[in-house]
């Protein structure tokens, strides 16, 4: 009986002793509950006493509680699950120089996109709206396929101009969407190549000199001019 009250008052020592401890360490510590956290307790227990005091009320509120925010979880989900429109790239091909000396017709600007984008409906006909071009250009846009948009001139290009081409939605599928909406291009320069020369000197006559030149030129050239 005695080993026992023994080991009991030092286990109460013990437990006086951690309980102390903290204040003889750090000492003794008051902490007060910030205001707005009292604020919060209070508005806690006088909701759950008005809760008490009308019950329908409150499973009114609740319902509705849950009502808003299972709505607003189906609304997210929705936004979420929606399709998303398909961002297609194009790429541009300048047209090259009209072969006139073949008797050819221009060629004309291709526009290709990396994915179909014109309504089955809609290949091989031509483009009446939804495209605009500057400065304005006199031709045809029509579908070549449904990933291949070209520009026919109704003349020849004009030489070493830049054209800015701007793309509507309305010709293309309604589930598209262009990462860019508009380009720029440019039309041929005017060139001219030296294909052969040749220079001669009068042998009687060392001052008399004579050069002939073969030019090429890539476009049409006044000869009159030139001479």
């Amino acid at each position: 009986m005695r080993s026992l009250r023994v080991m009991r008052g030092w286990l109460v020592t013990a437990v006086r002793v951690l309980r102390l401890l903290p204040a003889m360490l750090v000492g003794r510590v008051s902490w007060t509950p910030p205001r707005w956290l009292a604020w919060l307790g209070a508005r806690v227990v006088a909701a759950s006493r008005s809760a008490a005091a009308h019950p329908r009320l409150s499973i009114a509120l609740a319902i509705g509680l849950v009502l808003v925010s299972g709505g607003g979880y189906w609304a997210y989900a929705w936004w979420q699950a929606r399709p998303r429109p398909l961002v297609v790239q194009l790429s541009v091909t300048n047209p090259v120089r009209t072969l006139i000396e073949d008797d050819k017709k221009p060629t004309p600007l291709v526009v290709t996109f990396d994915r179909p984008v014109a309504p089955l409906a809609r290949i091989g006909k031509e483009v009446t709206s939804g495209i605009t071009i500057s400065p304005p250009l006199t031709g045809t846009w029509r579908w070549a396929s449904e990933k291949r948009l070209e520009l026919i001139p109704q003349d020849d290009w004009a030489v070493g101009a830049e054209y800015t081409v701007t793309l509507d939605k309305k010709p293309l599928l309604r589930e598209v969407r262009l990462a860019q909406d508009h380009f720029t291009f440019q039309t041929p320069a005017f060139a001219i190549t030296v294909t052969s020369k040749q220079f001669f000197q009068d042998p009687t006559n060392p001052a008399l000199k004579k050069a002939v030149i073969d030019l090429r030129f890539t476009h049409p050239v006044n000869t009159a001019e030139l001479e």
